[in-house]
């Protein structure tokens, strides 16, 4: 059957979409295991979060030592024993840390599982700390910062993160050089044991969860420790956005500058937060927005531009970045404020608001893709103080929001009078 190519596949609109529910079990000793059943796929996934983070450690580089050393060596295997083992049973483990949080996720088949809780209790509970390990990830991680702080983009996020949070709150505070050259096993250690025996631990597994996955996986959590922690977060500390501000820091080696705009703006809870995050989606979140349209493809000012939401527990803010020729600067400022000033006067026509739509359904629906983005949909809801029923508030804004309320959202909340500004590069 020949397929005929001169002609454009048919649009159609998404159907009805919907996030798996989630079955929460609380162990004895304190821990929460989400359980996510899903297609029998053979195949699953687990995130194991021990609820600290780096907001809660004197020295920001230790916590981000913690997962990665306790997979360095345990009492009966090597780092490469661990490594081999995870490839011969088609296992695949990542790690993160945040700001309030840390975890290691697993991606592994079924017929598995029972090995590999194993070899996950092993690492979590009796990890070695070898010091030649712990001194070569000393060293990448300076090498990293280096490198970090040689980007105009690093910096300017970096120090808009304290103009918006406050300079003296301790999430945002940017990590410095002597806080991994001072790191010391010792801490690394302690913060381990404080992590794992004295911080609130959530599971979350999603996938083809049968009975017997569904068992071991309650067995694992069960033998992470013995005494009863709650997991509910920690109250959170509220920003106090700095003044608004223009501030420049000069890096004389900069080939280009970057530019960061930010606006403190409404808490998650607030009825106004979802339908702000689809103007700023408009403004600057996809390849078709206004900024991408206007100031990248038209006017030709910058490499690349974007536009986000940040909704954290503690605060949210707008945040505008953008890479551009030190030329340029100012001009991709005027232009950004520009068009946010259009769209707090202008609603947006008929074809840009269906691309939006299509744009943010697709986004929305690429959260219900697969066991994986679904977990992690669950693990972040719960480390972020999301509601589970957030999925479904997108999709029921989404489907009713028009080109006036955004103009309306727009007009409300793009206070370009409250507007911070950071750049950095040569003058």
């Amino acid at each position: 059957m020949s397929v005929d190519r001169t002609t454009p596949p048919q649009i159609k609109d998404f159907a009805d979409i919907h996030q798996p529910s989630k079955q929460t079990v609380i162990l004895d000793n304190g821990i929460d295991v989400n359980l996510i059943p899903m297609s029998r796929n053979g195949a699953n996934y687990i995130s194991v979060i021990w609820h600290s983070g780096t907001a809660a450690s004197k020295n920001l580089a230790v916590p981000s030592f913690v997962p990665r050393m306790m997979l360095q060596g345990t009492k009966t295997l090597s780092a490469e024993d661990i490594m081999e083992r995870f490839d011969f049973l088609g296992a695949f483990i990542s790690n993160a840390v945040s700001t309030n949080y840390s975890v290691f996720r697993l991606l592994s088949l079924n017929v598995f599982n029972s090995e590999l809780m194993e070899l996950l209790s092993d690492i979590l509970l009796h990890p070695t700390f070898p010091e030649e390990r712990f001194e070569a990830l000393k060293r990448k991680d300076l090498a990293a910062y280096d490198l970090a702080r040689s980007r105009t983009s690093f910096i300017v996020s970096e120090e808009m993160g304290k103009l918006m949070s406050g300079n003296e709150h301790p999430y945002l505070q940017p990590l410095k050089r002597h806080d991994i050259e001072n790191v010391t096993t010792e801490q690394v250690v302690s913060a381990w044991n404080e992590g794992i025996s004295n911080s609130g631990i959530s599971i979350f597994a999603s996938g083809d969860i049968s009975d017997i996955i569904k068992e071991n996986i309650k067995e694992f959590g069960s033998g992470l420790r013995t005494n009863h922690i709650s997991t509910s977060n920690s109250t959170p500390i509220p920003f106090t956005p700095e003044k608004p501000q223009t501030r420049f820091i000069e890096m004389p080696a900069s080939s280009q500058s970057s530019v960061a705009i930010g606006i403190p703006t409404i808490a998650r809870s607030h009825p106004d937060y979802i339908p702000l995050r689809i103007a700023v989606v408009a403004l600057g979140g996809y390849f078709g927005s206004r900024l991408m349209a206007s100031i990248r493809e038209e006017k030709g000012l910058t490499y690349g531009i974007q536009a986000s939401l940040l909704g954290l527990r503690e605060g949210s803010y707008i945040l505008i970045e953008a890479d551009c020729d030190k030329r340029y600067v100012q001009k991709v400022i005027d232009e950004v404020f520009s068009e946010m000033s259009v769209m707090k006067h202008t609603p947006m026509g008929y074809e840009e608001f269906r691309k939006l739509r299509s744009y943010y359904m697709s986004y929305i629906a690429a959260t219900a893709d697969n066991f994986k983005t679904v977990g992690n949909y669950y693990a972040s809801n719960k480390v972020h103080d999301f509601p589970d029923d957030y999925f479904e508030r997108q999709l029921q804004v989404l489907s009713t929001i028009t080109p006036l309320e955004i103009r309306d959202i727009c007009a409300k909340y793009f206070d370009i009078d409250n507007a911070s500004v950071v750049t950095a590069g040569a003058h």
